[in-house]
């Protein structure tokens, strides 16, 4: 038998351990006590950081950005010890807001990518967001309000031409010529399944 008190120390030791993977688990047992995963992580403005599913790094601000699917946004402080990752503390989280005439409850971030972030002006980072249940990719201000769209190219704009719901823009990376090039997690209807293209 292990008490609630116990629970939460447990999940703390496990949540810090670098060695410990969290794939897949949705809770923990110990003996006939369960506890959700979420009820044991630590929680940031009442959200716990999981389900992440993209990252980008805040050169000017010094802060790692995170997306889950789950639609929310989380801001971490990275402390290092040399090139290792002691400790990535979160230190604000929040929903990311839906775009005008959007009637999504929730969104689901994918990919994440920024910009403005390496340029030595603070102030000035606009994260972009692959939205699988758009699909889109859109620009948020770092506190989650969407400031603008960034136009797909033409086959992925109707969500039809995907294979499913759950297999559309999954990936977002600035490139210096393109601008931002994106990907569905698998290849569209009209596309052979082995592939795969980068847009």
């Amino acid at each position: 038998w292990v008490d609630g008190y116990r629970v939460g120390r447990i999940g703390d030791r496990l949540a810090s351990r670098s060695d410990w993977t969290l794939d897949g688990l949705q809770q923990v047992q110990l003996d006939t006590y369960f506890q959700a995963w979420d009820d044991l992580v630590p929680h940031v403005d009442g959200l716990a950081p999981s389900e992440l599913s993209g990252l980008a790094w805040d050169g000017d601000e010094q802060l790692l950005y995170a997306v889950s699917d789950r639609g929310h946004l989380f801001h971490f402080e990275l402390a290092l010890d040399g090139t290792r990752l002691r400790q990535a503390k979160p230190l604000r989280a929040m929903p990311l807001l839906p775009w005008a005439g959007s009637s999504a409850r929730r969104l689901n971030g994918e990919g994440l990518a920024v910009s403005g972030a390496d340029n030595g002006v603070r102030g000035d980072t606009q994260l972009i967001v692959a939205l699988e249940n758009g699909p889109r990719l859109m620009r948020y201000t770092p506190q989650g309000r969407p400031v603008g769209e960034v136009p797909l190219p033409a086959p992925l704009q109707d969500p039809a031409a995907y294979r499913s719901a759950n297999s559309r823009l999954e990936a977002v990376s600035p490139h210096p010529q393109h601008g931002f090039v994106t990907a569905p997690q698998r290849p569209l209807k009209a596309q052979p399944q082995d592939t795969h293209t980068v847009y």
